[in-house]
């Protein structure tokens, strides 16, 4: 027989089913089928014994594919699914014949349900495995949550559901979870020899069903103790989300004698996960994120070789940048006019290093710094770079005056970027005889932990040099997101944006303290005073200065950044900004709330005591009508992929989807209602953007 996602061969008395399911040896139907049918026929072959499951590539079996999930439309067709997904397992744990997985490569979600079905597990050391379903607002859906409590204890099982996170294969053969390890080179030799062993009488398959396993289940009132005390750390750290509390529904109802019955449980649970908004909204995320930084001009295009970079500036951000390139493996030179900068950027550059690399051992950690970081006392030393990345303050002079030197000493294909948050880069490459080479890379801040990293293009920039930057934003560990040349980049918009309206909240006489847990409590890491001083509030006075004089009336600046930036205080990176960071106090600084009281003396403006929910929602209409006014001017993108990087740029609460899915959430014709109620009050910045009123008008949403 002929399958399409898989092969079965013979080897002497044991048959080898290795399965290939494209992409990635992903969970399909038709692999369902499939697996169905080449276990059915080397159960009823008579000279096979026993059986070997095994993946192809690097992979063993990934999960089903996770954008599938959104076509799963009600309830019957999903437990319909899961059950016949369950029939298929449960006839590999319970037929005829020993069944060993060989896990030649990462094991997650699906895939390790199905190795739980196996009788025996040889895992090949490096690999990892773990339950990720929660990650898509999911519980595992083959069986996950009854198996795998079962095989290394409800406690264990727990921890690794909840968690999300994948574990070694060392680690996984300390808990029970796979019965061998061996090296990648030796990996089929010893499942081989398990299921000669199994074979031969030596190892009993029978007595290794996991559906039959209680040697590690607990008591009922055990079991209770731990799932309450799992409820119970959930609903501090996990309140927002459902699918935690129903992976705990599923193991407190479950375990019983009969595991089918468990595992219609486990069906039913699932499908309340896949209904939610919440998983919608996670697994649309992800798929932006998979689809984010191909845009159709640069297909079939080739990267260029990117080995030696010149990072220009060694302030904040430059010094963070030259941290990541160098972690990410690339030579990295960093030039600054400021010598005393350089050499203080330079510690900081070293410090970062050595402290991400401390399992390293510290010869090869300073081997590495030496060989590959290198301070520029002249932007001549940059002629052999085959990138440029400059990190200068925003003044457009300066910037051009930087790229015109550089044209005339580096080779013609060095590919020159700036890392404006503001200026047009048609106005900083303006000068040069060949602008094809020039694009924008905007790191947010701090640069090695923002997953984000924007690309901005303009109508000049060249399709390979494209193609080079989205290659090594990738490289680098960066989601990229591709964006045409427009004011302030998206992500510094929004940031900016949500960071001003808070201000002229506070101006307006509510209490920081009050819009900082309203922020957070809404999903947000940080509140928005916080995020400007990791900003720096010169950074976002300056760039707010320039959206204001862009955008005019649609975005005013708040008038307390002046004085705040006139206080000297420039928050972290000055030991004060809105907080006081050179005390142990974690509370606002003095002068920040002696500034606010004072214009609010001045304006005549009392304390007003508003809801968090009357925060959340004034906050989140202006970052929506101004995040539709950057889809109106053509930023690129569609509002998903926009969505994605205000979750990975901004850090919006995933779950909620982004503010694009808020505004669906909420009703397109109700967001504009309470705009307009908003802009008689506030003035034009509320005032409704054209698309949303077209989409009211037209009864449509940002996802139809």
């Amino acid at each position: 027989m002929k399958y399409k996602t898989l092969s079965l061969s013979p080897e002497d008395d044991i048959a080898v089913i290795t399965v290939a399911p494209p992409p990635l040896n992903q969970i399909s139907d038709l692999f369902v089928q499939e697996m169905s049918d080449a276990f059915a026929q080397a159960f009823g072959n008579g000279a096979v014994r026993a059986i070997v499951l095994c993946g192809s590539g690097q992979h063993f079996i990934a999960g089903e594919d996770i954008a599938g999930i959104l076509k799963i439309k009600d309830r019957e067709s999903c437990i319909a699914q899961r059950m016949n997904i369950h029939s298929l397992l449960s006839r590999i744990e319970q037929g005829p014949k020993p069944v060993i997985a060989m896990i030649n490569g990462n094991c997650s979600r699906g895939g390790l349900e199905v190795a739980l079905a196996c009788h025996y597990r040889v895992a090949a050391k490096g690999t990892r495995l773990g339950m990720l379903d929660l990650r898509f607002g999911l519980i595992p859906g083959m069986g996950g949550t009854q198996r795998l409590p079962r095989l290394v204890g409800v406690k264990t099982a727990l921890q690794m559901i909840c968690e999300a996170q994948d574990i070694p294969a060392q680690q996984a053969l300390g808990i029970g979870l796979v019965d061998e390890t061996a090296e990648r080179g030796q990996l089929r030799e010893k499942a081989m020899t398990a299921a000669r062993n199994h074979i031969a009488g030596r190892i009993s398959f029978r007595m290794s069903i996991t559906g039959r396993r209680f040697d590690k289940l607990l008591s009922r009132a055990e079991k209770k103790e731990i799932t309450d005390l799992f409820r119970d750390r959930l609903s501090h750290s996990a309140a927002a989300y459902i699918a935690p509390f129903k992976a705990v529904e599923a193991i407190e109802r479950g375990l019983g004698i009969n595991i089918l019955s468990d595992l219609k449980t486990e069906a039913g649970l699932f499908w309340e996960c896949v209904s939610s908004d919440i998983s919608k909204n996670l697994i649309r995320i992800f798929v932006s994120v998979q689809e984010s930084g191909n845009p159709a001009r640069i297909r079939g295009e080739s990267p260029r070789k990117i080995s030696e970079i010149a990072v220009l500036g060694c302030g904040t951000m430059g010094a963070g940048i030259a941290a990541l390139l160098l972690r990410s493996g690339f030579s990295v030179r960093v030039w600054d006019m400021n010598t005393e900068l350089l050499e203080k950027g330079m510690k900081e550059i070293r410090s970062d290093f050595s402290r991400v690399m401390k399992k390293r051992p510290k010869e090869k950690v300073e081997r590495q710094i030496t060989e590959f970081l290198h301070p520029l006392t002249s932007l001549k030393e940059c002629v052999n770079a085959d990138m440029v990345i400059e990190t200068v303050r925003e003044h457009l002079e300066i910037k051009q005056k930087i790229f015109r030197y550089l044209e005339k000493i580096c080779r013609p294909d060095t590919l020159f970027a700036t890392n404006t948050a503001v200026l047009p880069l048609q106005r900083i490459f303006s000068g040069l005889a060949n602008p094809s080479r020039a694009l924008g890379l905007h790191f947010l801040n701090p640069p090695g932990r923002i997953r984000l990293l924007e690309i901005s293009c303009s109508r000049f920039t060249a399709d390979d040099m494209l193609a080079t930057a989205v290659h090594f934003t990738r490289k680098i560990g960066k989601i990229p997101l591709v964006i045409n040349d427009v004011p302030g980049c998206f992500s510094s918009r929004m940031l900016l944006t949500l960071i001003n309206e808070a201000c002229f909240l506070a101006a307006g006489g509510v209490h920081p303290f009050s819009i900082e847990k309203a922020v957070t409590e809404f999903g947000l890491p940080l509140g928005p005073f916080r995020l400007s001083d990791m900003c720096g509030i010169d950074a976002v006075y300056g760039a707010g200065r320039y959206l204001a004089a862009f955008f005019k009336e649609t975005w005013p600046l708040c008038p307390l950044w002046q004085p705040l930036y006139q206080s000297g205080r420039l928050g972290r990176k000055s030991g004060a900004g809105c907080y006081d960071y050179r005390t142990d106090s974690s509370g606002f600084h003095p002068q920040f709330t002696e500034e606010i009281r004072k214009y609010m003396r001045e304006n005549k403006i009392e304390p007003k005591n508003i809801s968090p929910e009357s925060i959340q929602e004034e906050l989140m209409l202006r970052l929506l009508n101004e995040a539709t006014r950057c889809l109106d001017e053509g930023i690129g993108g569609d509002a998903g992929k926009l969505d994605m990087a205000l979750v990975y740029g901004l850090g919006f609460p995933a779950h909620r989807g982004g503010i694009f899915r808020y505004a669906d959430a909420m009703g397109i014709s109700r967001v504009v209602e309470l705009l307009q109620k908003q802009e008689a009050e506030k003035g034009p910045a509320f005032r409704p953007a054209n698309l949303l009123r077209e989409m009211a008008a037209q009864n449509r949403n940002f996802y139809e």
